[in-house]
């Protein structure tokens, strides 16, 4: 093969544009990733520097702390409570939404908003809502008479893990109605 002559392959041309790709990879998340690795067996000052090897004790460190079965723990309910109501609700709503209807485009339109807007722009709405002083969720608490005094949602370590907990299922609702609904429209009609 002639000197120059990959490039005006197609495979060559498809390396050449796959190749920023293949560099932007290595540089931003497998150098990171193996640079972590490194860490977790060094000492680190607060710079991020590596003052020395530490060997595996960090890991005994942290295997030796309580608190680190508590988060172990508590991350595992965040992820099945999580994906159990997510799975239920995007189910539901993608059956709903599978049904022909009069206006089902605009329902299938406002279900992805959720998923769609910004995480930044969603934090606070949320945080509003669940405001104890003028937060909607709050008001209509003490608007139904359900609470006496309504909870100040943030502030204790329980009711603020269930709405943050609720904030991440909102979000991923959407994703898992358009994941059914995707997979129930490839089913022929005949079936």
């Amino acid at each position: 093969m002639r000197r120059g002559k990959f490039w005006k392959t197609e495979s060559g041309l498809a390396f050449f544009f796959l190749l920023p790709a293949c560099v932007f990879l290595l540089l931003f998340m497998f150098y990171p990733i193996v640079y972590v690795i490194l860490m977790s067996f060094f000492k680190v000052n607060k710079l991020g520097d590596l003052v020395g090897f530490f060997g595996f004790g960090n890991f005994r460190f942290m295997f030796d702390r309580p608190e680190f079965w508590q988060i172990i723990v508590r991350s595992c309910v965040w992820t099945a409570l999580a994906v159990a109501v997510k799975t239920g609700i995007g189910l539901v709503i993608a059956l709903l939404l599978n049904v022909d209807f009069r206006g089902r485009k605009v329902a299938r339109g406002l279900v992805i908003i959720p998923w769609a807007s910004s995480v930044p722009i969603s934090a606070m709405i949320w945080q509003w809502t669940y405001n104890n002083d003028f937060g909607l969720l709050n008001h209509t608490l003490r608007t139904l008479r359900i609470f006496g005094e309504p909870p100040i949602w943030l502030a204790e370590p329980r009711s603020a893990f269930f709405a943050n907990l609720w904030v991440d299922i909102w979000c991923g609702i959407p994703f898992m109605a358009l994941v059914f609904l995707a997979g129930l429209q490839a089913i022929p009609q005949e079936l």
